[in-house]
């Protein structure tokens, strides 16, 4: 996607005429995405380029660092995502301490208006809030608008089973280990993305299950416990759907600390083992897709107890992900070999 700093830059790209969405859009969840499909209609009904407006680093990083959320989204995963629904172009804002102190008119004036592309239109969440401490809200935006000729839609919160869609709702749930929340809320299910890395090498060496293990830096990790997974080797690190059924690798993931293996550390990990599989993959991007939570973390009282539970964990994994991908005898791997 076309990534600027201001509206006028988007002038030299043969666009002269924009609406434009504004927001955080971390992990472009159900809300944002009605807030996105309000914006392309509109946009298509009026000749107008759809375009977005949002923050990196995470507004909250600035603002509150000790409090800042973990991300559900990487930058490029959100703007791939917000592709995904028609968006054409972002302007993405780096957000700081000025930009926090801006007066709401400053804002728009700085990055909006009297540019060399006409602001046509401005959609947001109803409860969307900017500028100095977020005075400017949709009653500003509309008196705005009709001072500088633009139009300003507020687009209400969705909700599902009468709980408001948003980025901390799906933190919260993820944070709970519910993934079915999380999964509705989102519209997709959670993924989670980086290149493997060498281990320990401790799951082939003591249970005979091996890993593949990756950091997915700066995003969320899921609450401790095992997960049914579905895994796409070499799939884009910064896109996180369009995962096609031909590349899907079962598998059953880990998210923890290890407390039997390795008691006292503090740092969690994420493990994966992928059922009948056994090619070398360091190096490789991998995306791991939560479809299943199978259990919770706990501390064994032995590594035969760990490597029991395990066992089972993976028997659990391969009933549930029965239902979600068909049954096949093998796949072929992204080297064009068999394993099975």
């Amino acid at each position: 996607m076309l990534s600027v700093k201001t509206l006028r830059q988007l002038a030299g790209h043969g666009i002269s005429r924009a609406g434009v969405a504004c927001g955080v859009f971390d992990g472009v969840h159900r809300g944002h995405q009605h807030v996105i499909q309000r914006l392309v209609s509109w946009c298509g009904d009026h000749d107008a380029t759809p375009v977005v407006l949002t923050f990196d680093p995470h507004p909250r990083a600035v603002l509150t660092p000790d409090d800042a959320p973990p991300l559900l989204t990487l930058p490029n995963q959100k703007l791939n995502l917000l592709a995904e629904f028609g968006v054409a172009a972002a302007i993405v804002i780096d957000f700081n301490r000025t930009v926090a102190d801006l007066p709401p008119e400053e804002f728009l004036a700085t990055y909006l208006l009297n540019q060399d592309v006409c602001l046509a239109a401005l959609c947001v969440g109803s409860d969307w809030r900017f500028g100095r401490d977020g005075t400017g809200d949709t009653a500003f935006l509309k008196a705005a608008g009709h001072r500088h000729t633009f139009n300003v839609f507020p687009v209400e919160e969705v909700c599902l089973n009468g709980v408001e869609v948003g980025s901390r709702a799906i933190r919260q749930a993820l944070q709970a280990g519910d993934l079915d929340t999380a999964t509705a809320q989102l519209g997709r299910e959670y993924v989670l993305a980086g290149r493997v890395r060498e281990g320990k090498g401790m799951g082939e060496d003591l249970f005979h299950c091996p890993t593949a293990n990756i950091i997915p830096a700066g995003q969320m990790l899921p609450a401790d416990g095992v997960y049914a997974i579905i895994a796409h080797l070499n799939h884009p690190l910064d896109v996180v759907s369009g995962f096609s059924a031909e590349s899907a690798i079962p598998g059953v993931a880990y998210v923890g600390t290890s407390p039997t293996v390795t008691p006292g550390n503090e740092t969690r990990v994420l493990e994966t083992h992928l059922f009948d599989f056994d090619a070398s993959i360091y190096g490789k991007p991998l995306a791991v897709r939560f479809v299943h939570r199978v259990r919770g973390d706990r501390t064994f009282t032995s590594l035969a107890d760990l490597a029991e539970q395990m066992r089972a964990d993976i028997a659990t994994a391969k009933t549930l992900l029965a239902k979600t991908i068909p049954h096949h005898e093998g796949h072929e791997d992204h080297e064009g070999k068999t394993v099975k």
